[in-house]
């Protein structure tokens, strides 16, 4: 932390105003027919999510919704453990939080449903 990289990156957003934070979590569902419900959740476009606009979704690796104010969410099966993890990048910090609470809100919700 502070080295050359890290100097270089705080140059560029204080050149562009561009802020980037980014963080995921990883989240254990009980089954894999809750892994499936979450992803059916998602199968369709949604709108919003989180109280923003979706302006595009990517479907490549998981479902990464792209949300207004230059922030996504990605929601994706870990592929080599029994873990759904959610990524997220944003402005801030707090918004990196934010979305991650209702990202991972979300994919518990689905799940539950799942598990009845």
């Amino acid at each position: 932390e502070g080295g050359p990289l890290a100097a270089r990156l705080a140059a560029l957003e204080e050149e562009t105003g561009w802020r980037h934070h980014y963080d995921r979590r990883d989240l254990r569902l009980a089954s894999e027919a809750a892994q499936r419900a979450v992803l059916d959740a998602l199968a369709e476009d949604p709108d919003r999510f989180a109280g923003r606009a979706v302006t595009s979704v990517e479907r490549r690796d998981g479902v990464k919704l792209n949300l207004d104010g230059n922030a996504w969410l990605l929601v994706r099966p870990s592929g080599t453990e029994p873990l759904f993890r959610v990524y997220c990048e944003a402005a801030s910090t707090e918004e990196v939080e934010e979305l991650l609470d209702v990202g991972e809100r979300f994919v518990r919700e689905s799940a539950a449903e799942a598990d009845g």
